[in-house]
């Protein structure tokens, strides 16, 4: 079938002619249901385009990508830690401490998983307080053993920024 006889097919049944108007409704119904599925599906994709890059900017870019672990406390953690550095894949290299904690302001108890990171690396500092303003981050290293907590555990315990609570690490 040549492409002249495809177009005037299509030009047959969408447009009456000839007093065909149930061909033409339910041909015009096809093409409007047809355009409706396309631009539904490229505002679905273009959503979880979104999605994913904000997934991998913000919520994977504080996860590393690899940990490595120990039973017991890493003597000369430094030397490892310049070791695992050497490799060509390898982009930044961060010491942490992860633990499981108890936060507790006057009858209000909360458990949340802790991570600690060192407060001289300028890199994990930044990356950790990316999320606050320039006066947050100052008021946050003009006080000694200060914590930052996530939204759902500040709310839960009622506290703001400056106020006291009580970590109990097991």
């Amino acid at each position: 079938m040549s492409a002249w006889e495809r177009l005037r097919i299509a030009v047959r049944y969408t447009f009456a002619f000839d007093g065909a108007q149930l061909s033409t409704f339910l041909s015009s119904l096809s093409m409007l249901g047809l355009v409706l599925a396309i631009s539904l599906l490229i505002l679905v994709l273009s959503v979880m385009n979104g999605f994913d890059k904000e997934m991998r900017e913000r919520i994977l870019g504080m996860v590393p990508h690899i940990t490595l672990h120990s039973a017991i406390p890493i003597a000369n953690w430094r030397e490892q830690m310049a070791l695992v550095g050497q490799h060509p894949d390898v982009l930044e290299v961060t010491p942490f401490t992860e633990f499981d904690a108890l936060f507790m302001r006057g009858g209000q108890i909360e458990t949340a998983k802790g991570v600690g990171i060192d407060s001289s690396d300028p890199a994990a500092v930044a990356r950790q307080l990316a999320g606050l303003g320039e006066e947050a981050v100052a008021a946050f290293a003009a006080i000694p053993n200060s914590l930052i907590l996530g939204v759902g555990i500040a709310d839960h315990l009622g506290v703001k920024p400056g106020d006291e609570l009580t970590l109990i690490v097991p």
